[in-house]
């Protein structure tokens, strides 16, 4: 999309901005007494937000004055800045900025065909200012004029952003390669976007208070009233979204008055000008680094930028390009690819591969990132709850209360901080920019003829008021700019003692409980200790199938905080509230929107060893949230930053019933492959299924390929008289089965008795009486993690806490040897710390 890119002046300050509604932008600054001026045609949504964060950037660093290290010369008092472009022996133009004891100077040349366009100056003296404007066509000079005060410095102010502007984009490249761009870009002064050289120049100059007062402003403000209350009451629903404009378009409608659903962009401009939300590229370069502040690498930047005196200053490189970036999945140049686009206009606009499932994200698409929620009220750590409490409370056993406990401690003591407090009256401060700030956060534009009380402040801290719309009726300019850089920083303020770049770790722990140890039991007292102190809790895992399972638990356990429960094709997929239930996948359209993160079976597929969706965990996350990781079969990484300390963690090393892990048995046997093909059964373990089936248990089969689960159901079923089952007993599924909830369904139900299978269903299914094999288990397929979590579907009920499990392959491989290695350990460690009820 293209969006429009103006600049804002007020008093000594300046800040660019873009612009998706330019007509909210004109109603918002209409009485401001800011200038403004404008690039004359729409640009490019990536295009603009470059050229946006290098104006800021440049005035930003210099209070306004430029770079003062990008072709920007000093000396003395003096100033001067030139450009030159040649182009077969034609040079095209000039900028010379010259002050001398009050006095100043602006001329521009430009020789074409020996032709001569025009020469301006003004001076001033004494209070008085002059403007001369002449242009000559084969020899003819055309008029001369003199111009209002007001005029000639919205005149200056125009000139200024167009070589700032040009500078900028030189500097930076954002425009290589599009010449027709660069040459044809124009900017435009006056309040109203109004053009130069198209209407008296008497005509141009900013709205006073009195005109903003017209019939024509009077109507407009009244929109910009209904629309920001709009807004205002949509904020919540917005807090901590990541929506590409699509999304946006969907979600914003549902919030909207129906008046105003077909203002959906205008809404986000607003939004965005308040605060509540950022606008920016869903593909965009990653920041530049900032120059070091100290050491022998400050010391080489500064002598680079140094003049000496009479060398000539070097001209500087061009800076290059920083690496695109999805803002997204956090992909880098490797998953992009180029195509032209309708969109933009341009040939070559990037797109992320990656994440294309979950829609497009281009270099000129829109992302809409919502403001994060009020912080919670800052209370009073309380102490965590003991052993005795939780148990009683959420019915846990003494293992998992106490990993409970520990979790419990850990989130009170990084969860319980200081929240800004809510001013009870508004600033008094000047209402200008400020001359020198990277941030535009403290920009607060009143309306002149109002009172500065009309500023709107939070009702408290756990409100999203501090993200509030003015009231556009009596004072549309009193919003307060929002910081104009698109970088990922953070919306919300550290508090003191916080650190924002301390490591992740930091704010990580662990839970590492054995399979069927009661996980999602052990989550509700971390649930409830968020929820309750008024934060957002989300939990996260990687497949659909768990999602469903864990709705109705956690809808039970907490009745007045029902779940939000994300996944795809979710009828839920707009809604908010303090708790979501979500596949990890859907964290994508999330960006700083939970207080408590839970990551539940890490090392499942597809989260496992897959980086978008741990840049996915990562942002959702608040800046000062907690992210708690669930797992029976951690990754290596993990464990080894346990081992060191790195990682706060709490072992779970026992079921709830207090029964020892069944250990897994061997049983050699030719590959599978050879077993179908030869369709028979070795004696030896057509003898182990026999004790299984004749005891009463059901059967997890598990194969190492889709293709493989039909040939061994119709092998068993040829058993099935041997094995004292139904035919119709035995079944098989896999991910690519239409059937498979429905057979998951029956084999809970005990109408299926033997289950082939592939590691689709090796977690979140629980059958009461089960025994497990797993064929090929030597195979690569089936790493430790994987071999673990299989043996864990034995042995998982009192009322059968001795289930079978056996690796059935020729070979015994380390993956083997180490699933096995854990399995012993956990038991070890349950029956050092006392919780094995039953250790025979």
């Amino acid at each position: 999309m293209k969006v429009v890119l103006y600049a804002l002046r007020k008093g000594s300050g300046k800040e660019a901005k873009i612009s998706v509604a330019w007509e909210v932008d004109e109603g918002y600054w209409d009485g401001s007494g800011a200038e403004i001026a404008r690039v004359k045609e729409a640009l490019p949504l990536g295009i603009a937000l470059a050229l946006r964060d290098g104006l800021n950037a440049m005035w930003g660093s210099t209070g306004g004055e430029g770079d003062g290290q990008e072709s920007i010369e000093r000396d003395g008092g003096n100033e001067h800045s030139r450009r030159g472009d040649g182009d077969d022996g034609k040079r095209h133009g000039q900028w010379a900025m010259e002050s001398d004891a009050g006095k100043e100077h602006s001329r521009r040349r430009d020789g074409h065909d020996g032709k001569r366009h025009g020469q301006r100056a003004m001076e001033s003296d004494g209070g008085n200012e002059h403007s001369w404007r002449g242009d000559g066509d084969d020899g003819k000079r055309h008029g001369q004029r003199a111009m209002e005060s007001d005029a000639g410095k919205e005149r200056m102010w125009k000139e200024e952003v167009e070589r700032v502007l040009r500078l900028c984009a030189e500097r930076d490249g954002v425009l290589e390669g599009m010449a027709a761009e660069l040459n044809g870009m124009e900017v435009m002064g006056g309040s109203g976007g109004k053009e130069v050289g198209t209407e008296p120049l008497a005509d141009i100059h900013t709205v006073s208070g009195d005109e903003a007062r017209s019939d024509r402003t009077k109507i407009r403000r009244a929109r910009l009233a209904r629309l920001a209350e709009a807004v205002r009451e949509a904020a919540p629903a917005l807090a901590g979204r990541a929506l590409l404009r699509e999304e946006a378009m969907q979600l914003l409608p549902r919030l909207l008055p129906a008046e105003l659903a077909e203002e959906s962009l205008a809404a986000l401009q607003l939004a965005s000008l308040a605060g509540t939300v950022r606008l920016t590229a869903a593909v965009a370069p990653e920041p530049h680094a900032r120059p070091p502040l100290r050491g022998l690498r400050a010391w080489a930047e500064r002598l680079r930028s140094a003049r000496l005196p009479g060398l000539a200053t070097p001209a500087s490189p061009r800076r290059a390009r920083p690496e695109l970036r999805c803002r997204r999945c956090g992909s880098g140049s490797e998953a992009l690819r180029r195509t032209p686009c309708a969109a933009c206009g341009r040939q070559a606009c990037a797109y992320c591969a990656a994440c294309l499932t979950m829609g497009r994200s281009r270099e000129c698409g829109l992302l809409v990132i919502g403001a994060p929620a009020g912080l919670p009220a800052p209370r009073q750590a309380a102490a965590p709850a003991d052993r005795e409490t939780l148990s009683r409370r959420w019915g846990l056993s003494p293992a998992q209360a106490a990993a409970a406990g520990k979790a419990l401690t850990f989130l009170a003591e990084r969860l319980t901080f200081d929240a800004p407090a809510a001013s009870s009256t508004p600033s008094a401060l000047p209402y200008e920019f400020p001359a020198t700030s990277n941030s535009h956060a403290s920009f607060a534009l009143p309306d002149a003829s109002t009172s500065p009380a009309s500023f709107a402040q939070p009702d408290d801290s756990n409100s999203h008021a501090s993200f509030a719309l003015p009231n556009v009726s009596t004072s549309p300019a009193s919003f307060a700019l929002p910081d104009a850089s698109t970088s990922p920083a953070p919306l919300i303020p550290s508090p003191a003692g916080a650190s924002a770049t301390t490591s992740p770790n930091d704010r990580s722990f662990l839970l590492w409980a054995v399979t069927g140890a009661g996980k999602t039991e052990m989550i509700f007292p971390l649930l409830a200790f968020v929820i309750s102190r008024g934060g957002r809790a989300l939990v996260a895992t990687p497949r659909k199938d768990v999602v469903l399972e864990l709705a109705p638990r956690l809808a039970k356990a907490f009745p007045d905080a029902t779940p939000v429960v994300l996944y795809g094709g979710s009828e839920q997929r707009w809604e908010t509230g303090a708790l979501t239930l979500a596949t990890t996948h859907q964290l994508f359209r999330f960006q700083e929107a939970f207080d408590l993160v839970l990551i539940d079976e890490l090392d499942a597929f597809p989260y496992h060893n897959d980086p978008m969706l741990h840049h996915a965990a990562e942002k959702c996350r608040r800046l000062l949230g907690v992210t708690v990781y669930l797992s029976a079969t951690p990754p290596s990484r993990m464990q080894r930053e346990v081992t060191r300390g790195k990682l706060p963690c709490a072992r779970v090393p026992v079921r709830y019933h207090g029964h020892p892990l069944p250990v897994p048995g061997r049983v050699t046997v030719p590959r599978l492959a050879d077993l179908l093909k030869r369709r028979q059964l070795p004696s030896k373990l057509l003898k182990q299924l026999r004790i299984s089936s004749r005891r009463g248990a059901q059967l997890f089969l598990f194969v190492p390929f889709i293709k493989q689960v039909e040939s061994l159901v119709s092998l068993l079923r040829r058993y099935a008289d041997q094995l004292g089952l139904p035919p119709e007993t035995i079944a098989g599924t896999s991910s690519k089965d239409g059937e498979r909830t429905d057979k998951v369904t029956d084999f809970r139900s005990g109408k299926i008795r033997a289950l082939v299978t592939t590691t689709i269903l090796e977690r979140g299914i629980t059958i009461p009486k089960s025994d497990v094999y797993v064929f090929d288990s030597d195979h690569a397929m089936f790493d430790a993690s994987s071999l673990v979590q299989m043996a864990g579907r034995a042995g998982r009920s009192a009322a059968d806490p001795g289930g079978v499990v056996r690796f059935v392959a020729p070979l015994w491989t380390n993956s083997q040897r180490d699933a096995v290695r854990q399995i012993r350990t956990m038991n070890s460690l349950a029956a050092r710390e006392g919780y094995l009820k039953f250790p025979n």
